[in-house]
């Protein structure tokens, strides 16, 4: 039974990532590869792993082998590629190379027992004594990855290869920090007016639990920042000069750090045929959109300009309207573009240091710090304030206007609200979805659109 991974989830089926196959370059052994290559190089891997299901459902069964050893080389770190390589080498009664493969993917991680022991593509060798005695290897608790824990630099969370590693189940890389809590903590906030002074006022007296744990991630090299400065107690984020690249600018979908997360990025995706705001690339690839899911339930949450995506036209005159293909609370999109983020910024940075310390320390421990902010932001959010204006699309567009953030109702909210008054998280599961038309409902290259 071949398997493949989608948005982190190991699924038995023949699923196809996309309709176009990217060509990569082999790489090197596992041991070599850079820990910040491997969500590229596991995404070009599943692309080839998907097109060698592809051609097997087909019955072409050697190009199937062909390119499932080529995605092996791809991504020599993968139990996944191994895995479904020794699929196909059971399938073509190459016994040895299957049985090897097998060993590479335990090596490598893989301790699905109950997946292989019951795996159809192994009938043929199943009663072998070495294929027993790898079953039997799955069946041990692997050695988990060890995520070291950095210490903090002054103000900076740096990230590097010392505190990294790549998650395959979710082809993320997870960040660590040494959280020690200051003997005597900076002030809170600096400036900010009448607002500043009743955050100054509720942390000084021990009602505000300021931030402590957490992070703000930048991910347009400092070209729309968050005035941090204003913000002592805030860690940044910042990315060793030798891993800087497109892994840490535009769209965050690479990384889950080790702390709340407030980030942003004004960037966008221009002069080219595909043009794009960073929500809409997300929204329409099936990886990405896992990924803001797992931001939002693990305390990030993202601020990005809709550039374009939401600009009041027909087919170009003026704009093109809003072109989202859907709606989410994963992240916040702001009307316009650079710098159209920063009151967003400003106004959750203050949020996040005003709730009280036991109900943050309790929104953290749930995972709901991203939701929560987002409640917050929609109840508090001008046009909303109405009665009963939250049950109503009037507090959830598609995107927000900056001029019409109440950062002083945000903070008031957040520093009333009370263990019992954390807002409950509804999870929906989407069991199936229409897909849309190319040329019609969307348009882009290939038939690739998969909203949820």
């Amino acid at each position: 039974m071949l398997i493949s991974i989608h948005r982190g989830l190991i699924v038995p089926c023949l699923f196809l990532l996309g309709a176009h196959l990217v060509a990569v370059a082999p790489c090197c052994m596992a041991d070599d590869v850079s820990v910040f290559k491997k969500p590229v190089l596991a995404e070009a891997s599943l692309e080839l792993q998907s097109r060698a299901i592809l051609l097997a459902k087909h019955g072409q069964m050697e190009s199937a082998l062909m390119i499932s050893e080529q995605a092996v080389k791809v991504a020599p770190f993968s139990w996944l590629a191994q895995y479904n390589l020794a699929c196909f080498y059971a399938q073509n009664d190459r016994v040895e190379e299957s049985l090897k493969s097998i060993e590479q993917a335990i090596n490598l991680g893989f301790r699905g027992a109950k997946l292989i022991e019951n795996d159809e593509d192994f009938k043929s060798i199943r009663e072998l004594p070495e294929f027993k005695r790898l079953l039997e290897e799955t069946k041990k608790s692997g050695k988990p990855q060890e995520l070291k824990l950095s210490p903090f630099q002054d103000n900076i969370a740096w990230v590097g290869a010392e505190n990294t590693i790549w998650d395959e189940p979710t082809n993320l890389l997870r960040t660590g920090f040494e959280w020690k809590r200051p003997a005597r903590p900076t002030s809170v906030i600096l400036e900010h007016g009448e607002l500043g002074n009743r955050l100054r006022k509720w942390f000084i007296e021990g009602t505000a639990a300021g931030h402590f744990g957490d992070l703000y991630d930048n991910c347009d090299r400092d070209h729309s920042n968050l005035k941090y400065s204003q913000f002592p107690q805030l860690h940044r984020i910042e990315y060793r000069p030798e891993i800087i690249g497109d892994i840490s600018f535009g769209l965050q979908n690479r990384f889950l750090h080790g702390g709340v997360v407030l980030g942003n990025s004004s960037t966008s995706l221009v002069n080219v045929p595909i043009w794009r705001s960073n929500p809409r690339r997300a929204y329409v690839t099936p990886s990405s959109m896992g990924t803001l899911a797992r931001h939002y339930s693990h305390n990030h949450l993202y601020v990005y300009p809709e550039h374009q995506d939401h600009d009041p036209g027909r087919n170009g005159a003026g704009g093109y309207g809003d072109v989202y293909p859907t709606n989410t609370p994963y992240l916040l999109i702001s009307q316009g573009s650079s710098y159209s983020d920063q009151p967003f910024l400003d106004a959750l940075a203050c949020t996040m240091a005003s709730f009280r310390p036991e109900v943050k320390q309790e929104i953290v421990k749930l995972g709901l710090m991203a939701p929560t902010l987002q409640q917050i932001f929609r109840s508090c959010y001008k046009p909303a304030q109405k009665q009963d204006a939250y049950l109503t699309g009037i507090a959830h567009p598609s995107v927000f206007d900056g001029t019409q953030i109440d950062a002083m109702k945000m903070v008031e909210v957040a520093h009333s609200m009370k263990m019992e008054t954390i807002p409950p998280l509804a999870r929906l599961h989407v069991e199936q979805q229409e897909q849309g038309h190319l040329g019609q409902d969307y348009f882009d290259v290939v038939e690739m659109e998969t909203l949820f």
